[in-house]
């Protein structure tokens, strides 16, 4: 393999202009860790409000190409038809999903569609939770053409300032929006019967409760019954309809509980949750490298799992790598990988005042937060950069030469 591959770096989100997100910065990092590991990648940035007619140059072309979410930055125009880059660059796609695969149904099939009409060998789709490969082998999906992808993070960087340093005591980066009600969520989704809307009440408290895959929750309550149609590509609209919602009321519930706490907010937050949390600081979007600051003068940093059972999301190891003292929502995969009280602080949703109780306790004690925020910063070390998870796409690249 001697040209590099490249792996799209996308757009800028969270409305930052020309700045560094988190997506941007694990392109490079990731990248750096494939080359590292044998197989030479490089980030390419392209602009998402760009059309463009391609036409490719064979002895030019990436060996393969990587995308975040099909993210590839750039919409081309091919035979009249507005289509992602990806889905025309004839080359091997490999995506790695953050979100559930429901939010990409109608992608993936364009990707099989364009596979079959290119002769290109099929895609290959990295996802992080055990339960969305169920889907996307129900959609049609080869079952060699999925691997588990475990997110990570960087290396801890040297001089990670010490917990007595630190003048915030909690943050929170993300968005945060507002919990539509379950009245006008059926409105909007054009839902009436009585029992349909019955099964989504079950599927809600199932998701956030057990937890359930939405994918598995929808299907159990509401389209086995027979009053809905249970093909994946039926269902998939509802499906993600449904994970927005419920990640919207696991993170406020979560959140909204340690209301007393003076928080740190960084990141688009509705207005009824700032209203609702006055004791609690809002920063609104910053670009990447201003997120570190910010981390580094922070104590504790709060992770929720969105609705993930098995996984978790960059976003934690990138906190812990700057000298934070992670407090999460725990799943299966974060009480796996950590210890509550050893490296960890296990928040719940059911015992808010407890977690707030905690919390207060754990600031006022910088030792105790130290050696949890060190012992943190250990196991990422050892089991949660990039270099230590990056075999299953190495493996994924070497398959789609």
């Amino acid at each position: 393999m001697n040209a590099p591959g490249i792996f799209f770096e996308g757009i800028d989100i969270y409305g930052l202009e020309g700045a560094d997100s988190y997506w941007n910065v694990t392109v490079r990092d990731i990248c750096s860790a494939l080359s590292a590991g044998g197989v030479p990648c490089e980030p390419l940035r392209l602009h998402d409000r760009e059309n463009t007619t391609l036409s490719f140059d064979p002895s030019a072309l990436p060996p393969f190409a990587i995308s975040w979410n099909f993210n590839n930055g750039r919409w081309a125009m091919y035979q009249g038809r507005q289509v992602r880059m990806t889905s025309v660059l004839p080359v091997r796609n490999i995506v790695l999903l953050w979100d559930h695969p429901v939010h990409w149904a109608e992608t993936i099939q364009e990707t099989q569609e364009f596979d079959q009409q290119f002769g290109r060998p099929p895609f290959f789709i990295g996802v992080m939770d055990s339960g969305h490969m169920d889907f996307l082998i129900d959609m049609g999906v080869g079952r060699d053409q999925i691997f588990r992808w475990r997110q990570a993070g960087p290396p801890a960087p040297e001089n990670v300032p010490d917990m007595t340093e630190r003048s915030v005591d909690f943050a929170f980066h993300g968005t945060i929006n507002d919990v539509e009600e379950f009245e006008k969520f059926c409105t909007r989704n054009e839902i009436s019967d009585p029992v349909v809307m019955v099964g989504l009440q079950k599927a809600i408290a199932a998701i956030i409760e057990e937890p359930v895959d939405v994918y598995a929750a929808v299907v159990e309550h509401i389209a086995q019954p027979g009053v809905f149609d249970a093909a994946p590509m039926a269902i998939a609209p509802l499906c993600r309809e449904l994970d927005r919602l419920t990640r919207d009321i696991r993170r406020v519930a979560l959140l909204g509980g340690l209301r007393d706490l003076n928080i740190h907010y960084i990141g688009k937050v509705d207005g009824a949750f700032q209203a609702t949390n006055p004791n609690s600081v809002f920063h609104g979007a910053m670009p990447f490298n201003e997120i570190e600051a910010y981390l580094r003068n922070t104590k504790v940093v709060f992770y929720d799992t969105i609705n993930f059972r098995d996984a978790a999301v960059m976003r934690l190891f990138y906190s812990i790598q700057q000298g934070c003292a992670p407090a999460a929502e725990m799943n299966a995969y974060l009480r796996n990988a950590f210890t509550d009280g050893e490296n960890i602080l296990a928040l719940t949703l059911a015992d808010p005042a407890s977690n707030s109780a905690r919390l207060r306790d754990m600031v006022a004690n910088p030792a105790a937060l130290s050696a949890i925020a060190a012992a943190a910063q250990y196991e990422c070390g050892v089991h949660h950069t990039w270099a230590q998870r990056i075999k299953p796409l190495i493996d994924a690249v070497h398959a789609s030469v």
